[in-house]
Formats: structure tokens, C-alpha cells, sequence
């Protein structure tokens, strides 16, 4: 007893037991104790496991067999199957030869008398099938005895077997939901006396839900009166004195757990791990290779909640062979039974509405177009319905390769801020799980077999048929690029780090995302392709100066005119991130987080500046690079400590995030560096960043139950870090430093001292559309609410609005 895990609740029933086994009078008026808690807690074995204690324990008491109340129906009723299990002891052969004649005959009578008086319980319509009108009549006048009758035949019964106590055990109180109320009412006025005890086991909640149901149909009252009158009259039943609570998951979640299970070949095993919830997220991770996370203080809501569900996953799980990618079919069998538990079961705790999305988005094949299908499903939930925070993320005419993960990221997010609804946090764990889930087997599709699956070779067209133009632009991207649409993260200008003030200058420049100087970037590529046969220092600090800008430019932005915003437009046709840069491109954006997405693909990624660089040879810039160990590209290849026999593979364990959690992980620990202290310098304050958020503060699982856990971290920043630590401040300023023209594109369109409100209205929604959709019309009325409005007021809120 001392050992089990409900050792404190054998303890609190033995107490409850005890007292009602010494007070008499108490018995009178609640004789009841409860087992209570929800499905798959233990209460039934608790329950039955207290019960076969108290049989070896007290002597002075007859058990009867416990009662199912799932077998009450309209004609059978729960004292019935009481009387009807005391009859049975009478019965009984054995019992014949053993005991009085006299006393016998004495209980027969009074048995007798009970069941003509149960008919007073029958239902009217039913009553003619068992008396004529006189007996309806006897009935009907000793009905208000039958309590005094059952009480009488419960002390005959005892004298006659030789005990003082009758312990009356009923399994699931509530689980007939149509007759709970009904089964209550008869354990309340006839099972209620001093010579009995009941053992129950319930789930409150649901009895309380089954009598507010009845008296709602019985009664006429509304749901709130049915509600308040159901919870006292199920508090006045089964006391909270008397209730023995099975335990929670967080009362036995960090206990140490040992498995213990039978090898084919007969020989009994035994695993140890330090706690429950480690035993469910290593042993997913070791049969599937999926990362789930404990955090300080909080669990995994992939661990079940209920005993009955936490010993059925982990049986689950040890049916399965050990992770072993020698062997493919039975690692992808893992993880197919795996999904299907998760997909199916785990997400029977959601409630109807939330798992009708969950499925929804299991559903979706399209890797391209999951993003934009999860974002669609996600803005039809109320919280986020009548919200326009997310509108330019969520509009139906946004292409679904223009919906990052990182937008979808940004979203659940938001919802994971209201802690309060537990629902919400369970489907929202279900996205981000389905995400990591995809994020693992992509990456596994492509370190599978690099060379075929890193950087797809176009489709023969005359083996493949139509091509079509949308596929033609993913042609070269794997499919892990194809999932993260562009960005891992999303985020606005001056969220990631603080912008800088210049002198004499009252605006101040983003740092984190920003335009920079595209066409010296551009001339720059193309000198050193001119002079790639003259390498030395000055060459090399040269290309290493372009490689960081290589790995950091997230997109081109299309600007025609002086008015157009640089902001990502998700309507446009092309994927900008992953469009070559043509000649005429000057328009490139600065984002601090896209070496994140851009090591997915770094062909890909250098390959977009190719026509610059290439010249009178078939030498790509990331041929180049490749063939050069002091490139930037060279290092952060081979600066990682894995050991898989293939650099890229190697590389890519590193740099590739592949887990939800890790992501989420990763953003908080970006949105907390937002706060710190960096350098005025540029290049120094973008290399604190990297160098703050190099270590996810994450670990994998070790491969085996014997090896070290793994820090996640990612090492290939660290070659980025020691470039901007040595480079030239001039050169990188003369890239990175440029002055936004299109910064100026709102100062450019009001010239003017003043402007009516309706003029400032109409000028936003022609030239700058993007910024104009951020808020409503109404909401623009309320920024501009005189009668002439100041252009400096009116830039100031335009740009406020757009930080947004």
C-alpha cells in the first residue's frame, strides 16, 4: 500500500471508513463513500483494490458483489438488484445447510414483504401488470414504509449471516446517464441507514450533468437553476467529506516509473526511468525519432491525463521495435501507429469543434498550400473571427506559398497566450505537434538521400508531362522549404532588435529588417566574378562580405515608384524569397533571421546571385564557395560536431529546425534578447544576437537509453559571429547602412501643411494599400478626427500604424 500510487487515497478511505463504522447516528443520514474522478483514473481499482483490504480487515462486515448500474434499465432498479443480490446469498446451497431454519424463514418473509412494496417504485403505466386495484391500494399506503422495510431486511439478513455491517459496492454511478438521477433518488431514501455502507465509485461532474438534465426536463427550470440545484443536491449526496479524489496526473507525473514487459523470447525486462513523463517522451523519441518536450513545471500534453490512457500508450509504444533507420519500413510503421494514436486518440479530449478542425487539417495533402489551409481554419475560431490582427496574414487572396511557418507561428502564438482555456491550449499543442511531426519526416526525407532530395533536379518534363508554372519555381526546393514557405519566423520591423538613432536625424533605422544596398552588393558579386582567379586576403574578406549578406537577404522587394512599400506582399504572384536576382534588382531585403530558412537549401539560397558572379565559366558562386575552405560557406559546413559520414548531413543536423517546440523555444528566447544591451555598432550588435540565441535551450533525447542527452544549438552561427566580429565596418556599412528610400514613400505623398481627413483616407487606400488594410476605415476616422489634420501628425500615425 505504501508504495502504490494511491496510497494517500487508501489512507483518506480508510479514515472515512473507520468513522462511519463508529458513528451510528452518522450512518443514518450519509453512510456513502466515494470514489471520485474521470474516466481512466483508477477509481474502479482503487475502489475494488480498498474494498478486498477491508474483506481481510473487518470481520464484522458482509460484502455483496459490487453492483454495475450500466444493467439498470426502466424496469430493474438499483434496490431491486441489491435485494436481489442478498436473495442470492440466501439461495445459495451452501448457505441452505448452514444457517436456522427459523431465521430463514423470518428473512423469506421480510424479502417477501420488500418486493411487494418495490412496487410502489414501478412506474404508473406499469403498475396493472402486478396487483389488482386492493393491492395498488396496500401498496400505495405502506410506499412511505419501504425505507423502514429494506432497513428491517438489511438487520434480519446480518443476524442471520452472522455480521453487524453490509458494505454495498457500486461501480460508475454515473455512467447511465438516463437513470442517474433515478438510482441517486434510491440510494438517498432507501439505501440510507445505519446498518450499511456504500462504496461508489463516480465521476461528479457527470452525475451532476445527468440530475441537471433531469431536472431540467422534469422541472421546467433553465439551465443556470438546473445547474445550481444539481451541484447541491449531488453535494448533499455524496458529501465532500466523504470523497476520496483519485490522484491527478501532476501528483504522480515526476514519480520514478518502472516498466516492466516480456520479451518474445519469454525473458522478463525491467526499464527505470526517473519519472513518468520522461518514460512517455523518451519512448515516443526512441520509437518514432518525434521530439516531444517537458518544460520546468509544466508537462508534455502529449502525456496522457488518466492511468488507464498513460498505460495504454506505453504499451503501445513497447510493442514497437527500437528506432532503427537501417530498417525504414519498420521505423515508418512506428511512426504511422504513432500518428495514428495521436491523430485519433489523443484527440478525443478535444472538444467537437476543435477536433472537427484537427482533422481537418490532417486531411490536407499539399505542402505548398498547408500553411494558408491551417491559417484559414485557425482565423474561424471565435477568438480570432471578428480579429484584424491578422488580416494580411489570413486574406483569401494571399498565394499559399506566400503563408510562412513563420506566419502560422505568429498565430498560434497569440493563442497561446490565453491560458485560462485549456481546450484552446490542447489544440494548440495539436497544431504545433502536427508541425513538428512534418518538419521530422521531411528532414528525414531529405538527409535520407542527399544528393537526389536536398536539391531536387528539375522534373523531365517529357516523363513528368505539363509542368506548370507554379511548380516550375519550386522545382529546386526540397521539401522542408516547401513547408516553411520563406520564414521560420515572422515578425515586423524593430521586434528583434533595436533600432538605431542617427545624429541629427529624428527617425531611427531598423536594424533587424530593413532595405540595403542591392546594387553594391550586386556590382561587388560581380567584380569578384570577374577576379575569382586573383584570390588573395582582400579577395577573400571580399566574398565572405558577400556571403553574409548571401545568407541574410530574405527577398527582393518590387518597388517601381518612390510610394511603394517594401513590405512582403503575400498576394503577389512569385515566392519573392525564392526568385534569382536579375540585373536590375537593387531592392534586396535585410532579415536577421533568414539564415534559419536559408541553410535549408544553400544551393538554392547562393544560386539566386548567380548571374552576377557567373562569367565566361560553368562555375557556380556556390561551386565557388564550396571549393574554397575559407569561405563563409566552407566553415559552417564543417563547424559542427555530428558524425554521420556526410558533411551536408552533418551541416544540416545542425542548422535544420525541425521541431515546433524548439522553434517556440528559439522565438521566446529571441523576443527576450529584444530587451538586452547591444553594441551602437552595427555589425557588433547583429553578432550579440546570433551569438544570444546560438543555443536553443533545448536538448534532444539521447539516441539510446545509454548515451547523453544533446544541447541543441546551432553551431553554424558561430562562423557568421567570428566574420562580423574581424570584418571591414566601412565595407559592411557601405551594404547594409543604406538610407530607405522607401521609408521616405509617406513623407513623399503628403507635401502639404495640412489635409482633410477624407483626402488622407483616400490617399492611403490608392498608394499605400498595405498599410491601409492594417486597420478598419473606422479606425482611420479615429486617428484623423479634425478637421485638418498636420502632416506631421499624419506621418507620425501612418508610421506608427505600419511598425504595427
Amino acid at each position: 500500500m505504501e508504495n502504490s500510487v494511491f496510497s494517500n487515497q487508501y489512507i483518506l478511505a480508510e479514515k472515512i471508513f473507520n468513522a462511519l463504522l463508529t458513528d451510528d447516528e452518522a450512518r443514518k443520514h450519509n453512510n456513502i463513500i466515494s470514489f471520485c474522478g474521470d474516466r481512466g483514473t483508477g477509481k474502479t481499482s482503487c475502489m475494488m483494490s480498498f474494498k478486498s483490504k477491508c474483506e481481510r480487515d473487518f470481520n464484522d462486515c458482509f460484502f455483496l458483489k459490487e453492483i454495475d448500474p450500466s444493467f439498470f434499465d426502466d424496469t430493474h432498479n438499483i434496490i431491486e438488484l441489491v435485494v436481489g443480490n442478498l436473495y442470492s446469498v440466501l439461495s445459495s446451497e451452501a448457505k441452505k445447510d448452514e444457517y436456522d431454519d427459523s431465521k430463514r424463514d423470518n428473512l423469506v418473509s421480510q424479502f417477501n414483504k420488500v418486493m411487494i412494496y418495490l412496487k410502489y417504485l414501478a412506474k404508473p403505466e406499469d403498475k396493472e401488470h402486478y396487483y389488482d386495484g386492493l393491492q395498488e391500494l396496500e401498496a400505495l399506503s405502506v410506499g412511505l414504509s419501504l425505507q423502514d422495510s429494506i432497513q428491517k431486511l438489511f438487520s434480519i439478513f446480518l443476524e442471520y449471516v452472522g455480521k453487524k455491517y453490509l458494505i454495498i459496492v457500486i461501480d460508475d454511478l454515473d455512467l447511465n446517464i438516463q437513470g442517474a438521477y433515478i438510482m441517486s433518488e434510491h440510494i438517498r431514501k432507501y439505501l440510507t441507514n445505519d446498518k450499511c455502507i456504500i462504496m461508489l465509485s463516480v465521476k461528479v461532474e457527470q452525475l451532476i450533468d445527468a440530475v441537471q438534465h433531469y431536472l431540467e426536463n422534469s422541472q421546467n427550470v433553465d439551465g443556470a437553476e438546473g445547474h445550481e440545484m444539481a451541484v447541491k443536491y449531488v453535494t448533499k449526496l455524496i458529501p465532500v467529506s466523504s470523497r476520496v479524489n483519485m490522484p491527478l496526473l501532476e501528483d504522480y507525473c515526476d514519480n520514478e516509473l518502472e516498466y516492466i514487459y516480456t520479451k518474445a523470447d519469454g525473458e522478463s525486462c525491467t526499464d527505470e526511468f526517473h519519472s513518468v513523463k520522461e518514460a512517455v517522451t523518451h519512448s515516443i523519441f526512441w520509437k518514432t525519432g518525434y521530439l516531444f518536450y517537458n518544460s520546468l513545471g509544466r508537462n508534455s500534453l502529449i502525456i496522457p491525463s488518466s492511468l488507464r490512457s498513460l498505460r495504454q500508450l506505453l504499451h503501445l509504444l513497447y510493442r514497437m521495435p527500437l528506432r532503427d533507420k537501417e530498417h525504414p519500413t519498420e521505423h515508418k510503421q512506428n511512426q504511422k501507429q504513432f500518428k495514428q494514436y495521436f491523430f485519433y486518440t489523443w484527440t478525443q479530449q478535444l472538444s467537437a469543434e476543435y477536433r472537427h478542425i484537427a482533422h481537418k487539417l490532417i486531411s490536407i495533402e499539399s505542402d505548398l498550400a498547408f500553411n494558408k489551409a491551417v491559417v484559414a481554419n485557425l482565423m474561424t475560431l471565435d477568438v480570432l473571427k471578428n480579429s484584424n490582427q491578422f488580416k494580411f496574414i489570413a486574406d483569401p487572396s494571399n498565394y499559399a506559398y506566400n503563408v510562412s511557418l513563420g506566419d502560422v507561428m505568429r498565430i498560434l502564438d497569440y493563442l497561446n497566450q490565453d491560458e485560462s482555456d485549456m481546450q484552446l491550449q490542447l489544440f494548440v499543442f495539436f497544431v504545433r505537434s502536427l508541425y513538428s511531426i512534418k518538419m521530422y519526416e521531411y528532414y528525414d526525407f531529405v538527409t535520407e538521400n542527399i544528393d537526389a532530395n536536398h536539391y531536387p533536379e528539375p522534373a523531365n518534363i517529357e516523363q513528368a508531362g505539363e509542368i506548370y508554372s507554379s511548380d516550375a519555381m519550386f522545382e529546386r526546393t526540397n521539401k522542408i522549404q516547401r513547408l516553411v514557405n520563406g520564414r521560420y519566423f515572422s515578425f515586423e520591423a524593430d521586434e528583434v532588435l533595436p533600432p538605431k538613432s542617427i545624429q541629427g536625424d529624428e527617425n531611427q533605422q531598423s536594424r533587424d529588417c530593413k532595405l540595403i544596398n542591392g546594387d553594391i552588393l550586386i556590382a561587388e558579386i560581380q567584380s569578384l566574378g570577374h577576379d575569382k582567379d586573383q584570390i588573395d586576403d582582400s579577395y577573400k574578406d571580399k566574398f565572405q562580405m558577400v556571403e553574409f549578406f548571401i545568407l541574410t537577404i530574405s527577398r527582393l522587394a518590387n518597388i517601381k515608384r518612390k510610394t511603394d512599400s517594401w513590405e512582403l506582399k503575400r498576394n503577389a504572384f512569385e515566392p519573392s524569397y525564392l526568385m534569382p536576382f536579375h540585373s536590375t534588382v537593387k531592392n534586396l531585403v535585410f532579415d536577421v533571421l533568414s539564415p534559419f530558412y536559408n541553410v535549408l537549401n544553400l544551393k538554392n539560397t547562393y544560386n539566386r546571385f548567380d548571374e552576377y558572379f557567373r562569367q565566361d565559366d560553368d562555375v557556380t558562386i556556390y561551386d565557388f564557395a564550396k571549393q574554397h575552405d575559407w569561405s563563409l560557406l566552407s566553415k559552417m559546413i564543417n563547424n559542427n560536431d555530428r558524425d554521420y559520414g556526410n558533411e551536408m548531413h552533418e551541416f544540416l543536423s545542425d542548422a535544420v529546425l525541425r521541431n515546433a517546440e524548439v522553434l517556440n523555444a528559439l522565438s521566446e528566447r529571441i523576443r527576450a534578447s529584444r530587451f538586452g544591451s547591444y553594441s551602437s555598432q552595427n555589425k557588433l550588435c547583429i553578432k550579440e544576437f546570433y551569438s544570444k540565441i546560438r543555443k536553443s535551450g533545448m536538448r534532444t533525447y539521447p539516441r539510446s537509453k545509454d548515451d547523453a542527452p544533446y544541447q541543441i544549438q546551432f553551431m553554424f552561427l558561430d562562423t557568421i559571429c567570428d566574420f562580423l566580429e574581424s570584418c571591414n565596418q566601412d565595407a559592411f556599412e557601405a551594404i547594409y547602412g543604406r538610407q530607405k528610400e522607401a521609408e521616405d514613400a509617406i513623407a513623399a505623398l503628403f507635401t502639404a501643411n495640412d489635409y482633410a481627413q477624407s483626402t488622407i483616407i483616400n490617399t492611403l487606400r490608392k498608394a499605400l494599400p498595405e498599410i491601409y488594410k492594417k486597420i478598419s476605415y473606422q479606425e482611420w476616422k479615429q486617428k484623423f478626427p479634425d478637421e485638418r489634420n498636420s502632416r506631421a501628425h499624419i506621418i507620425e500615425v501612418i508610421e506608427e500604424i505600419q511598425r504595427r
